[in-house]
């Protein structure tokens, strides 16, 4: 695939910042965001190794499933830096999508009803950074309720990496308000920064504190911020069931303060 050309990537560009309408936020606001902000957006690589496994059901089939071959497979996912020592926040359903199925799938077979998991593991696991330096990491926490996963570069550089994140710069999303989601397009296009407007929608129902999201499709692994600058979430699937048990696979906004709760323990 051919690199695309400096004209291009300006194109693309100004085609993101030209979409804001007027009416949701300043085009000159959204570029001095993706300015300071742009750093903080990584992508996670790494190879995932699945195999099914009997939840329940005849412990005949359980032989059948052992015997099956391991799939192996590249995943990647868009990420947020959140520690300037390496730690980045990430969708974990882009990483693992077996966190979709913790609970088992449920099928109906010849044999009668059985249930179904995966067994998944991670190896390989890098971030890379907008100007294409690798680190190789490793996952610190795996949170398929609230679809985050944490992940840690495991030798960042002396000065430290740029992260979005702190303490103080965190905000709570609020309900029926428009907020910026940045991101940033794969390697074929030089990992260039994009930005939309979406409109936090509302809080679901304990017991994670999630939001819903309107408006043009954020990437999971988006980073949030309101109409002044501060993060106040990241874009993810969670492990979510509707009603009658059937898996979601909608996107929601997980706020910064949850995702500084669930990374406490890392956090100097």
């Amino acid at each position: 695939m051919k690199r695309p050309t400096c004209l291009l990537l300006a194109m693309l560009t100004a085609a993101a910042v030209l979409s804001l309408r007027a009416a949701d936020f300043d085009a000159t606001s959204a570029e001095a965001l993706i300015a300071k902000n742009q750093q903080a957006l990584v992508e996670i690589n790494a190879t995932i190794t699945i195999k099914p496994e009997l939840l329940e059901g005849p412990p005949a089939l359980a032989g059948m499933l052992a015997g099956q071959k391991e799939q192996v497979q590249s995943v990647t996912a868009k990420g947020i830096i959140i520690q300037s020592d390496g730690l980045v926040a990430a969708p974990l359903a882009a990483l693992d999508p077996t966190s979709l199925m913790t609970d088992g799938v449920e099928l109906d077979t010849p044999l009668g009803k059985i249930k179904i998991g995966m067994k998944s593991t991670l190896s390989g696991v890098k971030i890379i950074t907008a100007a294409g330096q690798e680190y190789p990491a490793e996952l610190l926490r795996s949170e398929p309720a609230a679809g985050l996963a944490l992940v840690k570069a495991n030798t960042p550089p002396a000065e430290g990496m740029p992260a979005i994140a702190r303490v103080k710069e965190l905000a709570a999303p609020l309900p029926f308000s428009r907020a910026f989601a940045l991101t940033r397009l794969g390697a074929g296009f030089d990992r260039a920064p994009t930005v939309r407007v979406v409109r936090i929608v509302q809080a679901t129902p304990p017991p994670v504190p999630l939001y819903d999201v309107a408006g043009p499709a954020a990437e999971p692994g988006s980073l949030v911020l309101d109409r002044n600058g501060a993060f106040i979430g990241m874009s993810v699937i969670p492990c979510r069931k509707q009603s009658g048990g059937i898996l979601s696979a909608s996107l929601f906004v997980l706020p910064a303060t949850e995702i500084a709760r669930l990374a406490a323990k890392f956090i100097p």
